[in-house]
């Protein structure tokens, strides 16, 4: 493994998961289709980093058993541990760390407005800082870096029952942990953040296959 991994958590693609982060202002037909669409783009994105491994932590259906769905090279994925958010974040990052990343990043997959050079950016800073910290507008983590000091907050964090942002920023003020704080970003969870992704996607979108993704669905925009 190379010395800097990068965890997605990815979401099952069905109605009723959706439901939890996009509100109810999609149609029913075009939740899932609109979800599939910003996640493949967003991991596409993803996969350009170089000199980093990506590790898909996924919890799979009968639906939706591989991540086909999501890329058509079928990457492989990390079977999600844990009845809770706090415990399949601390499973999958003692996995990479014990199989030998140095740095580890972890962003969830339906936080769709992920800068590439900011999440770099984060990892260099982790030279310095013992945690990286990206939060959306609604206080929604979409970015967290750990280096090799992550035990010392995951001593802690093995305690806390509350969110992975709340507990997190508590223990930074309890232990006096060094926080590198990424900008913040907004989260895709109307038809409104939806049009703004859209817009802002388009902006970096330099590829013909990109190009017919938009062209695709223009017409349900």
């Amino acid at each position: 493994m190379t010395d800097n991994a990068l965890i997605v958590f990815v979401r099952t693609p069905t109605d009723e998961r959706l439901s939890e982060v996009i509100e109810n202002s999609f149609e029913d037909s075009r939740l899932s289709n609109t979800y599939i669409e910003m996640a493949k783009r967003t991991f596409a994105k993803l996969k350009n980093f170089r000199k980093i491994k990506l590790i898909p932590v996924y919890e799979f259906n009968g639906k939706y058993p591989d991540l086909r769905w999501l890329n058509n090279d079928d990457p492989g994925f990390l079977a999600a541990k844990g009845d809770s958010e706090m415990q399949r974040l601390i499973h999958a990052v003692n996995w990479a760390f014990d199989t030998g990343a140095k740095k580890v990043g972890v962003v969830w997959l339906d936080m769709f407005c992920i800068d590439i050079g900011q999440i770099s950016q984060a990892f260099e800073m982790l030279d310095q800082k013992q945690l990286a910290l990206g939060v959306c507008k609604n206080k929604n983590i979409y970015f967290v870096g750990f280096n090799r000091h992550y035990d010392t907050i995951f001593k802690e964090l093995k305690k806390e029952t509350d969110n992975v942002f709340n507990s997190l920023q508590d223990l930074s003020e309890k232990l006096a942990i060094n926080v590198y704080l990424m900008p913040e970003t907004y989260r895709v969870t109307d038809e409104n953040s939806y049009r703004q992704w859209i817009s802002d996607t388009k902006k970096t979108c330099k590829t013909t296959a990109c190009n017919e993704l938009f062209s695709l669905t223009a017409s349900g925009v």
